[in-house]
């Protein structure tokens, strides 16, 4: 379905992934980082409905936890990155 989102607006895979890097860098630095494009990156997602903001970060969690060798052994890593996911589509979803 969010395949779909991006295709309709002529998003290719290709720079979809360069876009989600570059948010990811962002959502992790966020609120630690005072020249945040957090704003912009919120007004780009106008439209994109609350229930997928959870399946994207469940997908994010899940990939994490197969691709991160350190998973096993840090108990609170699964926390930290719902934490500061979570804390950046907050603000997405306040800018609404």
């Amino acid at each position: 379905e969010i395949k779909q989102i991006f295709e309709q607006k002529g998003v290719t895979m290709s720079r979809q992934y360069a876009m989600l890097r570059y948010a990811l860098d962002i959502l992790v630095d966020y609120p630690y980082d005072g020249t945040s494009s957090l704003p912009d990156i919120a007004s780009k997602h106008e439209g994109v409905e609350h229930r997928l903001y959870g399946e994207f970060t469940e997908a994010l969690v899940d990939t994490v936890r197969r691709c991160d060798p350190k998973w096993e052994w840090i108990p609170t890593l699964e926390d930290a990155w719902r934490e500061r996911i979570n804390e950046g589509i907050m603000y997405y979803l306040k800018r609404r």
